[in-house]
Parts: structure tokens; sequence; C-alpha cells
């Protein structure tokens, strides 16, 4: 953490400390409302949690295969029925954030077959649903359930428009606001199935977002969602057939959520 130089009126003062102490006053260690979770608890889903199935919510013995370094998430083989993995409740909101630290979501994750599935990462302020987001062939939306949220992900349907990559779809970074839904930007090359993403979306107090894949700038907007819309985080895992494997599986190495 950077320190600040104060002129005291005689002495220059160097100050490191995130914690002070004045007299009438209370020290707080931190404002910030966090959660991590690196499911290294066995087979337990951490509080804070809340593991749905097909919008609703589900036992995690059933539905936490490979928890211990990982959560493997998977769906039934029933087209546009989602499992999630979510936040317990709508407790972040990005006009609560200082100017100079935004709301932030990060994720680890991969996902396995591709073909016929969605997998959406993110911010929302709908906390669970059968079929929250669906893009159509042509990347418009078909469903959209929640009213505010960014995101970011894969999803095989479009073949054609915004979300379309010639050569095999990409990395999609979708914009929520006041039910007004857009796709922000597509990647440039390839998703690759079985591969260990980092995902990061970063929210500043005025609803503005980033987006950051393995740690590289994507794509940003302006006013992505509403500032004063109560958020939590997602993450969905939605089949878009049925054929008797047609499961979507994503598997989390880590969940992280940070601010105000």
């Amino acid at each position: 953490m950077a320190g600040t130089v104060r002129d005291t009126g005689r002495v220059l003062e160097y100050r490191d400390k995130s914690v002070e102490s004045r007299s009438g006053g209370r020290s707080k260690l931190t404002d910030a409302n966090e959660f991590f979770d690196h499911f290294n608890t066995g087979g337990t889903i951490s509080p804070g949690l809340v593991l749905t199935a097909e919008g609703s919510a589900v036992a995690a013995a059933a539905y936490g295969a490979g928890l211990g370094g990982t959560a493997v998430i998977t769906s039934d083989d029933v087209a546009a029925k989602s499992h999630s993995l979510n936040g317990a409740g709508l407790i972040w909101e990005a006009d609560r954030q200082s100017a100079d630290q935004p709301l932030v979501f990060e994720i680890k994750v991969k996902v396995g077959t591709l073909a016929g599935r969605e997998f959406w990462f993110g911010l929302s302020d709908a906390l669970a649903d059968t079929d929250p987001i669906a893009l159509s062939l042509t990347s418009t939306f078909t469903t959209s359930v929640p009213t505010d949220g960014v995101y970011i992900g894969y999803s095989d349907t479009p073949t054609s428009g915004a979300a379309f990559l010639t050569g095999g779809n990409s990395h999609t970074a979708i914009s929520i606001i006041a039910n007004a839904n857009a796709v922000v930007a597509t990647g440039t090359a390839a998703f690759a199935t079985d591969t260990y993403y980092v995902y990061r979306i970063e929210v500043d107090a005025q609803g503005n977002a980033a987006w950051f894949v393995d740690g590289k700038f994507f794509t940003s907007k302006a006013a992505a969602l509403t500032k004063t819309v109560p958020l939590t985080f997602v993450a969905y895992a939605v089949p878009r057939t049925t054929a008797g494997s047609g499961e979507a599986v994503m598997t989390i190495d880590y969940i992280y959520c940070g601010g105000k």
C-alpha cells in the first residue's frame, strides 16, 4: 500500500499505515466487503456461496464433485437449464466505491466441451435463474433475466453478429444496464476448451466497467451498469441442447469479489 507525505507544520511525516486512531475516533481495519474461496475445504461449500440447479438451490453434496482445490459444477443434460455457483446475497454496489478502489470480480476457470453450451461469469443483480442469459444465432439476446450486470464468458450459439468469430467463438464481454443488453467486445482468438482463464472485471463508482483476460486489458464501457443497483457474483453453466451427453461443465479454481 502506498504511503502519504504530510506537512505537519514542524516536520514532514511519511505514513504507510492503513489504520489510524485519533482522539474521539475509531480504528477501522477495512471498509471493503471481500469474498475469496480457493475451494480447499474438502467437500464443503463455503459460507457466502450458493449452488443452484435450474434456478433452485441444491445440496452441495450432489453438485460439489471435485471440491478440495477446485469446484467442478456439472449441469443436467437439459437444454436451457443452468447450473450456477453464486454469491449468497446482493451485497455490493458500484456507487459505494471510493475513487481509487473499484468493485472487483475475479475468477480462474476452465470449461469442458464447448459445442452447444454457454458459460457466463461476472456481477449481476439476479442471484440465480433457470436460464439467465442466452445469445441468439445473430448475437442478440433471446434471454436476459438480470436487469443490470457485467459478464464475460463464451457462447457457442452465435453464427453471426458481434459475438461470432470465424474459426471459433471467443471470450465475450456483456453489459446489461436497466434491461438494455449489449455485447461489448469479442476476443480475436478462438476460445480453448479445458484451459484455465483468469477473468477480471472492475466497476467504478459511476458504473463504468473494464474487463481483463489473463491479466491483460480486454475492453471497457462507460455506464456499463446502473451504479445504484445491488450486485452479487455469478458463474453460470448452460447447455443449449439435449443430446444424452449435453451437460455443461465448469471447473473453478478460485473466486474473488471485493468492494463496498
